[in-house]
Parts: structure tokens; sequence; C-alpha cells
């Protein structure tokens, strides 16, 4: 049962981690970006109290911004960090978060099986929708 939790404790985590990037910003937000090189941008999302509440870099594909490295999700209003997620020029390579204590780390492999079985779940709803 302990597992079982702990396993459905990390996928919430990684929901949260694979948006973090567009979900984080709001009216009590900001976004501070600098550019570090030609390809590079560093960003830092700060709350109303000047807190860091996520913070990594963007690498320039185009007219695209993909985030890269290492990203860092904070505890609320903290320098404890909570999630630590690497991105190679917007693929996400692994996501390391803390589940009762223990880091617990989830790999590229297991996040395509993760978005692949969320995938199927929503053509299967459609399916059952559609024969209705």
């Amino acid at each position: 049962m302990k597992k079982l939790l702990s396993i459905t404790v990390l996928l919430l985590a990684f929901a949260f981690a694979a948006t973090a990037q567009h979900n984080v910003t709001d009216a009590n937000h900001q976004k501070k970006i600098t550019k570090v090189s030609e390809e590079l941008y560093s960003v830092q999302i700060v709350d109303d109290l000047g807190f860091i509440v996520q913070k990594g870099m963007y690498w320039v594909d185009g007219e695209k911004l993909l985030p890269h490295g290492i990203w860092l999700l904070y505890e609320h209003q903290s320098s404890i960090v909570l999630t630590r997620i690497k991105y190679e020029k917007g693929v996400q390579i692994w996501v390391e978060t803390n589940v009762n204590g223990e880091r617990i780390r989830v790999d590229q492999n297991q996040i395509t099986i993760r978005n692949l079985e969320s995938r199927i779940i929503a053509l299967e709803k459609q399916l059952a929708e559609t024969k209705n």
C-alpha cells in the first residue's frame, strides 16, 4: 500500500513538473529572463515576496525558447528544492522529486511510458464517448 501511495505521489509530481514551465507564472509571479549567450537564456520565476519559485535555462531554437539544462522547483517561500528536472533542448530527460523524504528519479523511458499511458486513457475515453 505504501508503494502504491508513493507511486501516486510521484505521478502527481511528474504531472506538475511536466507542465511547470508554462503554468507557474500568474498575477503573483514574475518571470525574469536574462540573456546568457546567443543560444541560452536564464530564467527565474519569482513570487510577489521575492522568493524564487522556479529557475532554469532556455535554449533558443529559431523563434522558440526550449527548456534546457536543470530546472529547479522550490518549496513555497523557501530555498528548499522540491523537484529537479533535466532537459536537453526541450526534451525532458529525467524528473527527480522527494516522496516521503525519499528522493525518487523517473528517467526518459519512464516519462515516455507515462505519457503514452495518458494518451491511451484519453483515446479510450474518446472511443467510449463516440460509442454512446
